[in-house]
């Protein structure tokens, strides 16, 4: 497999009812952020998703990223915790901090959020390996190169399966070859990667 990604500029892209977009970690980090402080990165992917919405595109999703997700959150919580002054007791380890009753109310917000992202896309998917496998060998090959972590590649890959384009601000996707299209407001990866083609 050698077909190169086309990096598509999001600003640009003119959104259909017949694309199936797979929105990676980060771009729902945007939509149901941590924090509420915003910042243009935030800015555009929610103006971007809710041009998917007005296309009436079909938004799909997999479970490695709502995995992902829900970790990431999570982390992000973490430190928050730990860097906030007021914090009397502190945790050596993320895995301490989420035993602890502290965790709790993060533990019901980020299962919130993930059920809202389930319940916003209309296609899960979940890859059954008896019905259709990844290329393992490609993808094992892309991280000992470490052009991406293994799970990033492997939705990549998913994105090939499923014929879908994957909306992304992580530039690792720009340097992997899984011919897929992938949507970015991602101005280096726009820059290094970009598809002359018109779309």
């Amino acid at each position: 497999m050698s077909t190169h990604n086309r990096v598509i500029d999001a600003a640009k892209y003119r959104f259909s009812e017949k694309d199936r977009l797979c929105l990676d970690t980060n771009v729902w980090l945007c939509l149901f952020p941590f924090s509420t402080q915003k910042d243009r990165k935030i800015s555009d992917y929610t103006s971007t998703v809710r041009k998917i919405v007005q296309s009436k595109a079909t938004i799909v999703t997999d479970i490695l990223i709502l995995s992902e997700y829900m970790n990431r959150y999570a982390n992000f919580a973490w430190r928050a915790y730990e860097n906030d002054p007021k914090t009397k007791e502190h945790f050596d380890s993320y895995k301490r901090f989420r035993k602890s009753g502290h965790f709790a109310p993060i533990a019901e917000r980020v299962s919130h959020n993930a059920s809202r992202i389930v319940a916003f896309c209309r296609q899960h998917i979940h890859l059954p390996i008896a019905e259709k496998e990844v290329d393992l060998v490609h993808i094992l090959e892309d991280c000992g190169k470490a052009k991406c972590d293994f799970g990033d590649a492997v939705i990549a890959d998913k994105c090939r399966i499923f014929n879908c384009k994957l909306v992304t601000d992580d530039y690792d996707f720009g340097q992997v070859s899984y011919g897929i299209d992938v949507i970015t407001h991602n101005s280096k990866m726009l820059r290094d990667f970009s598809s002359s083609v018109e779309v």
